[in-house]
């Protein structure tokens, strides 16, 4: 058995130039497996090793009895996988070719609900191109989701970022899987899945921002956010953090609405009533801190809270998930919890490059939010 994986890598590289060279062309089908032995000069076992190996990178598609199959995009494969290895040379460097699947439901993503998504798809379409690739945002229907995510290969994607995914797209998530199809999530993970992530961490700075408040005064304050503390796609989230920190802090008693959920429903943002329980009532919180921009917009445009001056009287913050910089009426930038979606786009095809490279399982990465402080926080006022 000694050698016998060189020998499979000659028969490998002996296919990968034959494709390369048109030999077979797209769409069409390999010559059966006896035909190939003879040309190539191996076994038949040696020849189907070889064979596993190409459709490990989705050059062809093998398919039980039937004839193997030529995947769209195999010639241009081809010839990247037999360049000679650059120093420090990633896949992510060599043109990797990266669907980006979203459920229809966040589609067209020009809208405020979409922000985090908008700023990271930007990103990571910059960043693939830059390295010579391409990132392209490919709609995922839940009813037919099986079958467009067994044609991703067909249409020459060679890995896949999944965002916004809900359980409800296990079935794609599995498939992928056990395809052998490099997938990393965004801000999503299913243990069950075993599929690597990159993950925003709000933890840290969410108790940073508590202990600047609480640092200038502040006992009574108050979170609104869209997704609760067991709605969690990372572990934890930062409205358990947000709660766990007040009641260590010895706040959690001392704060009229120390947490508002707004469903996401965008219809909600038609009610004139949506924030009268924190803005209208004579001990209001000192303090706001809004997860959404869609819901600080909504906020901003508050009669009562136009009537208030920042910070003079109520401090406020917010997590910007889309590099957008929103104002008080006052003209005042708001204190923010960002992420980089940069570096977050940078993980996602370091992911995607290590399960390319032979890595099925590569370990998730965190990127913390940081806390950009503003004059949007100020004293507590006195009552």
């Amino acid at each position: 058995m000694r050698g016998r994986p060189e020998i499979v890598g000659d028969i490998a590289a002996d296919l990968l130039r034959r494709l390369s060279a048109g030999a077979w062309a797209a769409g069409g089908t390999l010559p059966p497996s006896r035909e190939l032995c003879c040309t190539l000069g191996a076994s038949r076992s040696t020849v189907l090793k070889a064979l596993h190996r190409l459709s490990d990178y989705h050059i062809i598609r093998l398919r039980g009895r039937k004839p193997v199959l030529v995947l769209p995009g195999a010639a241009t494969r081809s010839r990247r996988l037999l360049r000679p290895p650059r120093r420090n040379a990633s896949r992510q460097q060599l043109g990797l070719r990266l669907a980006i699947l979203m459920p229809e439901e966040y589609l067209p993503l020009a809208t405020s609900v979409s922000l985090f998504h908008v700023a990271f798809v930007r990103n990571l379409m910059q960043l693939a191109a830059a390295h010579g690739g391409e990132a392209t945002v490919v709609p995922l229907p839940l009813r037919n989701q099986l079958a467009s995510t067994r044609s991703l290969a067909d249409h020459g994607y060679q890995a896949a970022v999944c965002l916004g995914f809900q359980p409800s797209y296990a079935p794609a998530l599995f498939l992928l899987r056990d395809q052998k199809f490099p997938v990393v999530l965004l801000n999503r993970r299913f243990p069950w899945l075993q599929v690597p992530a990159v993950l925003v961490d709000g933890d840290r700075p969410t108790r940073q921002l508590i202990d600047v408040l609480v640092r200038h005064g502040h006992r009574d304050l108050c979170m609104v956010s869209h997704f609760s503390a067991e709605d969690s796609p990372c572990s934890r989230n930062m409205v358990g953090t947000w709660t766990e920190h007040l009641e260590q802090c010895g706040l959690l008693q001392d704060c009229t609405v120390p947490l508002r959920i707004l469903p996401w429903v965008p219809a909600l943002a038609q009610n004139r009533n949506l924030f009268t329980d924190i803005l209208r009532q004579r001990k209001r919180p000192t303090a706001v801190v809004l997860t959404s921009a869609y819901w600080v917009e909504r906020f901003l445009g508050d009669p009562p809270f136009a009537r208030l001056r920042i910070p003079e009287d109520m401090s406020l913050a917010m997590f910007s998930p889309g590099e957008s910089e929103l104002r008080t009426p006052g003209g005042i930038p708001l204190t923010t919890l960002e992420i980089n979606h940069r570096r977050a786009a940078e993980c996602v095809l370091e992911l995607a490059a290590k399960m390319l490279d032979g890595n099925p399982r590569p370990a998730s990465i965190r990127i913390p939010l940081d806390l950009r402080l503003t004059d949007s926080i100020g004293p507590a006022p006195r009552r």
